[in-house]
């Protein structure tokens, strides 16, 4: 009974929901024919046009409520103008029921199937229509306000787009076309999701989804673009610049997420296969480019938080760029660890034109630099700070003898000033830990000290190389250097107060200030245990003033000298001093110093010791009461006065005196080689001294025992030096050089005139260290000699030979002719070579005697005259007559023009001289040879010639210098002998 029951009530039911399923059918068949459609289709039109603020038109509106409510459009085209243009085949609206019936359309979801749409998106700027509130309005609430939006707009809703086409268009930019778009959006009262993926020519692969809640405004998003593929964006973006950047195979994630109330968070990674950078022909690639940070939005800022970015071998991490709403200031900061190689190349790579040429002088570039970097931008000023806290940084430098090193500093740039502190440097074995600050606000102004500084043997050479220091007065390294204050400023002096110490030396103190036109030494001390000393100079318009005072030993000094003994002595005393730099003669000086045993030779390089030295001054006298000094272990010593005449000008009474001098030691090696060509440089005619009247008055006693330079040996030497305002004299009194005595006077006055006067006599001297002496071993001889001469000349110095004046007489007796071209040419040709072998005679290194040698001569417009001359020996004479050039005017110096006639002198010979019959009975005449000799008569040319050439007067001159009889010589004309 209960069975059948059951069945009953179940066969009942089965009944009433077919009659409800064919009744709700029916009226679903039914009711559309009772529908006000063309009432739902405004509806539907206006509705949807409000939703995306433009026009919207279809072909055909079909409304079904099978399976579910739903208008169908067809042909659908939607215009938002500026913004967007849909075009679709068709679209589904599905549509609440309820108010459908009521004739309104309420739009639950939209699906459009294969749609093609196209995005135009203006140049970003203000819009026209925005409200004040919306302008101004923060990224969260700006965020609120699009939810907000989209719920109220539709509360529980959906889209769907299938294998959807998309071009978006954006102001000056390429146009991105979008393929095979799928779109699945959906809202209800828990919220909206939305799930997106896409391809593109601009990337491979794109998938993203959202989820907001309605209720707290919170969300969150995740989207990845892979195998981006920017470069036309970027070529467009970069098409004024001179760089161009190239990006191969960029892949990027994003993850944002909201609170909905206080901020916005984004997370995204960026990398890249390579990124290169090109400016003109030149080409930098940055490998493997990795990028991860997080953005922040919230009501005062926006921030981006760095965590890391690899660009190639350099890495930046830690950092944060911050942007404030309210104030607009702008705020960045992040740690850094930069290849430098691979940044200064690419930066002179990427540099135009001459600016990256200049970078080229930095090579080579190696090492990193590891710090941090911060720069704030405010609305009024900014500032950036590099801190670099760890570097094994080297840059090259043109100029520099080795990289300059960057350890560790800090620079602060401003708007009107950059602050360097404690930069720590160093080149070769030098280093200095120095700030600075270059002030640009203003007038520009350079400020800088060095809190440690130290000097090595290496940096200290190169330093005297370039200052072209003197070799003697190196310094002792390590120098340790302080500056406490260095200041510069265009048309300002420079400022400088500097310590230097040595190890086991004095320390040196400096305050001075410098320009072009002035220096000023305001303080330089040198103290130590031994020595407390200081030197005031101001040097200004070319007048010196300052003063020294204070004890000054010399060991003090050499402790700070590399290699220098420590000498002994010293100075002392209290002298100031005024010296006119144009009018050295004007100088005065009050106080007194004094020193002894001061050993220069590290200052001078030449062994030069102050043995004592005792100077007083009062204003207008200037004492020499002692001054004793050796020189290459030659003493010398001076004693005078230095006052002044009545019109100013100084005038000096000193006498110097020495046992002797040795010229040889006082000159440097290369001073004798040098002194020829330093005397061609002054050419002739010019004045020896061109001020006048003399700066300085008054007379100079020498006397030496001797002064001897090279072999020439002069002894004693009493000299007197006078100075008068128009005249100045050389006087010397008693000489004697190489055996001769010859007392001389020269005088200068203006214009360059000079006159002198010189006499010389020899009696009976020996002629071998003479001649050897005057000529420089040119010619050897021996004998004694006479000689007699007075000699003067007057005009400028490239007159004085031309204007030469005088006579000189030469006689020499029994001797050995070693060395003597010219006679010794004379003697070596064929024929008298001939005569003297018959002889038994022969020339060698013995030498060749001579009975007699006798000339005399006189200086005549630049030349010298032998008027007669006659070389007299047991087998050969000859007599000579010609002249000697001694200037290069009209010919070269030394050039000869002389007549020689040669005749044999045998046992023969002079019997017939003694017994004149003797003469006639053997024949008559003996053989003689005319001779010429011409050229340098330092090497002459000697040649025989035609007895034609010798003159009537010139064979009396024959006869009576050799004392021959007439018969003895050829006939004039007669033919040479062969």
């Amino acid at each position: 009974m209960g069975g059948h029951s059951t069945i009953r009530a179940v066969r009942y039911a089965a009944y009433f929901a077919a009659a409800l399923v064919v009744l709700l059918v029916a009226a679903a068949l039914a009711v559309p024919a009772f529908l006000d459609t063309p009432a739902v289709e405004r509806e539907l039109k206006r509705k949807l046009s409000e939703a995306v603020q433009g026009e919207i038109a279809w072909e055909k509106l079909s409304i079904h409520l099978l399976p579910s409510p739903r208008g169908s459009l067809s042909k659908v085209v939607a215009e938002i103008p500026g913004v967007a243009s849909v075009r679709a085949e068709s679209v589904d609206a599905r549509l609440r029921l309820l108010p459908l019936l009521r004739g309104n359309a309420e739009i639950a979801s939209v699906n459009l199937e294969k749609p093609a749409i196209r995005l135009r998106v203006a140049a970003s700027g203000p819009s026209e229509s925005a409200k004040p509130e919306e302008a101004g309005a923060t990224p969260v609430e700006t965020y609120r306000s699009v939810v907000e939006a989209i719920r109220r707009f539709a509360p529980e809703a959906s889209l769907d787009i299938e294998d959807g086409e998309t071009e978006v268009e954006v102001a000056g930019m390429p146009s991105i076309r979008v393929r095979a778009l799928q779109l699945r959006g959906r809202t209800d009262d828990d919220g909206l999701s939305l799930e997106l993926a896409a391809s593109s020519d601009a990337w491979k692969r794109l998938k993203a989804t959202v989820k907001v809640a309605f209720s707290d405004f919170s969300g969150e998003a995740k989207a990845e673009v892979a195998d981006a593929k920017p470069q036309p964006w970027l070529d467009r973006l970069l098409e004024g610049s001179p760089v161009k950047v190239a990006v191969e195979g960029a892949m990027l994630r994003l993850e944002g997420r909201s609170d909905g109330k206080t901020r916005l968070e984004t997370r995204f990674e960026l990398r890249a296969q390579t990124v290169a950078l090109r400016q003109g022909g030149e080409r930098v690639q940055v490998p493997a480019v990795a990028v991860a940070a997080r953005v922040v939005a919230t009501a005062g800022e926006i921030a981006v938080e760095l965590a890391s970015a690899d660009l190639g071998p350099s890495r930046l991490s830690g950092g944060s760029v911050r942007y404030s709403l309210k104030t607009g200031s702008l705020e960045s900061a992040a740690d850094f660890d930069l290849d430098l190689s691979q940044a200064l190349d690419a930066t002179r790579r990427l540099l135009p034109g001459d600016s990256g040429k200049a970078l080229a002088r930095f090579e080579p570039v190696a090492g990193r630099a590891q710090g941090r970097a911060r720069f704030d931008l405010g609305r009024l000023q900014w500032n950036a700070v590099v801190d670099i806290r760890k570097s094994d940084a080297s840059v090259g430098m043109d100029g520099l003898p080795g990289p300059l090193k960057l350890a560790s500093g800090s620079v602060r740039i401003a708007a009107s000033a950059v602050r360097i502190e404690r930069a720590d440097l160093s080149l070769l074995d030098a280093r200095a830990l120095a700030s600075a600050t270059i002030d640009y606000g203003g007038p520009l102004r350079i400020e800088g000290t060095v809190s440690e500084g130290s000097v090595g043997e290496s940096s200290l050479a190169w330093i005297w190389k370039e200052a072209k220091a003197p070799a003697a007065v190196v310094l002792k390294t390590p120098v340790r250097v302080q500056v406490q204050r260095a200041a510069w400023s265009p048309g300002r002096p420079l400022d400088l107060t500097a310590t230097a110490a040595f190890d086991g030396g004095p320390g040196v103190d400096v305050d001075l200030s410098w320009s072009p036109a002035l220096l000023e030494l305001r303080r330089t001390a040198i103290k130590d245990a031994k020595s407390d000393a200081s030197l005031v100079l101001r040097l200004e318009k070319g007048l010196a003033q300052g003063r020294f005072s204070g004890t000054l030993q010399s060991a003090s000094i050499g402790a700070a000298l590399k290699g220098a003994k420590l000498p002994s002595g010293g100075a002392r005393g209290d002298l100031r001093f005024r010296v006119d730099l144009a009018h050295p003669e004007r100088a005065t000086a009050t106080g007194k110093l004094e020193g002894d045993s001061v050993d220069l030779a590290w200052l001078l390089g030449r062994p030069v010791t102050i043995e004592r030295v005792d100077v007083q001054a009062d204003g207008q006298k200037l004492r020499i009461r002692e001054a004793s000094v050796v020189w290459a272990q030659q003493r010398f010593a001076l004693k005078g006065e230095l006052t002044r005449a009545t019109d100013g000008a100084p005038v000096i009474d000193a006498q110097l005196t020495s046992p002797g001098v040795l010229v040889d030691a006082l000159l440097p090696a290369k001073a004798a080689k040098e002194s020829e060509p330093a005397k061609k440089g002054n050419e002739d005619g010019e004045a020896l001294w061109k001020q006048w009247p003399l700066p300085v008055r008054g007379r100079i006693a020498l006397r030496a025992g001797f002064v001897q330079y090279g072999e020439r040996r002069a002894e004693p030497v009493v000299a007197m030096v006078t100075l008068e305002e128009q005249r100045a004299s050389l006087e010397l009194q008693q000489v004697r050089l190489c055996g001769i005595s010859f007392p001389l006077t020269v005088e200068a006055r203006p214009e360059g005139v000079l006159s002198f006067n010189v006499q010389i006599t020899a009696q009976k001297q020996q002629l071998e260290q003479s001649a050897r002496c005057l000529t420089e071993r040119a010619v050897q001889m021996t004998g004694e000699f006479d000689l007699s001469a007075q000699i003067r000349s007057s005009g400028k110095r490239s007159e004085l030979v031309g204007n030469l004046d005088g006579k000189v007489e030469l006689e020499t007796r029994n001797g050995r002719v070693r060395q003597f071209p010219l006679i010794l040419k004379i003697l070596s040709l064929r024929d008298v070579a001939d005569s003297l072998k018959k002889d038994g005679v022969r020339l060698d290194d013995a030498g060749f005697p001579y009975l007699s040698i006798a000339a005399t001569g006189r200086f005549d417009r630049g030349r010298f005259v032998v008027d007669e001359s006659a070389f007299r020996s047991n087998s050969v004479g000859f007599a000579a007559r010609g002249s000697i050039s001694l200037s290069d005017k009209g010919s070269k110096p030394y050039d000869s023009e002389l007549t020689v006639l040669v005749a044999p002198l045998s046992r023969l010979d002079s019997l017939v001289r003694a017994l004149p019959l003797v003469g006639y009975i053997v024949g008559g005449t003996l053989t003689s040879w005319p001779v010429r000799v011409t050229e340098d008569i330092r090497d002459p040319k000697v040649e025989a010639v035609s007895p034609s050439a010798i003159t009537s007067e010139f064979v009396g001159m024959f006869q009576r210098t050799l004392k021959l009889p007439e018969r003895l010589l050829p006939k004039l004309g007669s033919p040479a002998a062969p």
